[in-house]
C-alpha cells in the first residue's frame, strides 16, 4: 500500500510539472510537493534528464551520479 501511495504521488507530480523544462527545477518543485504530503518515512529517488540539440541536462535526487556512455561513430 505504501508503494502505491508513492506511485500515485509521483504520477501526479509528472502530470502537474510536465511543462517545466529544467530537470533541476522539476525535482525542486516535485520534492516540495511530496514533502507537503507528509508521507513520514517514505522516500523516493529519481534521476531526470533533458536532451536537446546534443546538450544533456541531468539532475538527480537520492541517486548516485549518472554514468553517461557514448560511442562516437
Amino acid at each position: 500500500m505504501h508503494a502505491g501511495i508513492m506511485v500515485s504521488a509521483s504520477k501526479s507530480m509528472f502530470r502537474t510539472l510536465a511543462g517545466i523544462n529544467s530537470p533541476r527545477e522539476f525535482l525542486l518543485k516535485g520534492t516540495k510537493a511530496i514533502k507537503a504530503m507528509n508521507l513520514k518515512q517514505m522516500y523516493m529517488a529519481m534521476t531526470i534528464a533533458r536532451i536537446e540539440n546534443n546538450v544533456v541536462k541531468i539532475s538527480s535526487a537520492g541517486m548516485p551520479f549518472p554514468l553517461i556512455y557514448s560511442i562516437l561513430i
